[in-house]
């Protein structure tokens, strides 16, 4: 395969606007500073996307598509804690284009970008984790969020309602950050029947035509963001395997840097570490609950109270009863519950 570039020159000054790191620059203020004037000269910028609304295409490598969607933010100050994703999704993808145009300011951007990565079912389930994990109030408290926040520490799990919560307002200046390890969309265009599709099992070939056309850009990001800051600080990836990538990247660079999941042997609590939870996607089954059967995430939410030592294995065999497949999702999210409240347990 041979990939291209669709707008080269859009593509180099994305390149350029980062090339001496993070400090003062994010998405919003290269919309605004460079992408706008960019517009001016080159009208035909915008194509049809995925759902067939308007999109900027940046690189295609046969049926495999990148669409501009930096969801997420970049806070100015080094965030204490971090969420990480693997890439931009469609429906992130089309809220940015629905919501930004080439009037909207900086703030408007940057509100944009923020709300469009985690809303909804998607949000709420994140919330389900925080609060298992007992880490809302942490969040409102130690990480400085306004009350929008506070719609996901509500958040509960049952068979007719799927939670739902907002993001906050002020991305620039809070102590979380949203990003992805590929900041785009990736699609594949369907030849039989038109359409573009998402979904794990093309989501390396995504992954792989980003980093051939922005080499090196979020390994900047997160090293500058993270790895090498002196602050203390906590990054969850979503999904065991955007762990294992960062893990096989910066794992043996950054020796002040914790690596947490529950087949690690820790010896001493860092002041930063790097772990990881279910994705809260609604499409992950881990979620999933119907009449008939409760979800991995709900037995163990149940069973909240329960968990010590001599029970945890029983815990994670009956919560997973209806979904074996899930065991390694649930020994991680029951694993690091314990570890972020000092409570020992087997997996």
């Amino acid at each position: 395969m041979q990939n291209i570039i669709v707008q080269p020159q859009l593509v180099e000054l994305i390149h350029s606007f980062f090339k001496n790191g993070y400090e003062n620059r994010d998405y919003a203020k290269l919309w605004v500073d460079e992408i706008k004037p960019y517009f001016n000269n080159h009208h035909d910028v915008f194509q049809k996307g995925p759902h067939k609304l308007k999109a900027i295409p940046l690189g295609q490598d046969e049926k495999i598509h990148l669409w501009y969607a930096p969801a997420g933010n970049i806070p100015k100050n080094d965030p204490k804690l971090i969420i990480m994703g693997m890439a931009t999704s469609k429906p992130a993808l089309d809220y940015i284009m629905e919501n930004t145009n080439l009037n909207s300011t900086e703030q408007q951007v940057r509100s944009t970008l923020i709300k469009s990565s985690f809303n909804g079912k998607m949000l709420g389930n994140l919330g389900v984790v925080f609060k298992y994990l007992n880490l809302t109030e942490a969040l409102k408290s130690d990480l400085d969020l306004i009350e929008e926040w506070s719609n996901i520490g509500d958040a509960k799990l049952s068979f007719n309602l799927d939670p739902e919560g907002q993001l906050f307002e002020n991305p620039l200046d809070s102590n979380i950050m949203f990003s992805q390890w590929c900041m785009h969309c990736g699609t594949e265009l369907s030849p039989d029947t038109g359409k573009h599709n998402t979904s794990s099992v093309n989501m390396k070939k995504f992954v792989n035509l980003y980093e051939r056309i922005f080499t090196f850009q979020n390994y900047q990001l997160f090293k500058d963001k993270f790895f090498s800051s002196n602050s203390p600080g906590m990054l969850i990836a979503l999904g065991e395997k955007q762990y294992q990538k960062l893990r096989e990247i910066y794992g043996s660079k950054f020796p002040n840097v914790s690596w947490v999941d529950f087949e690690s042997h820790i010896l001493d609590k860092k002041t930063k570490f790097v772990t990881w939870i279910p994705h809260p996607s609604p499409g992950n089954p881990f979620f999933n609950r119907t009449v008939n059967k409760k979800g991995t995430m709900d037995s163990l939410n149940l069973m909240n109270e329960q968990l010590t030592i001599e029970n945890s294995r029983d815990i994670i065999n009956d919560a997973c009863i209806d979904y074996k497949n899930h065991k390694r999702q649930a020994c991680q999210i029951v694993f690091l519950k314990s570890y972020l409240n000092n409570v020992r347990i087997r997996c």
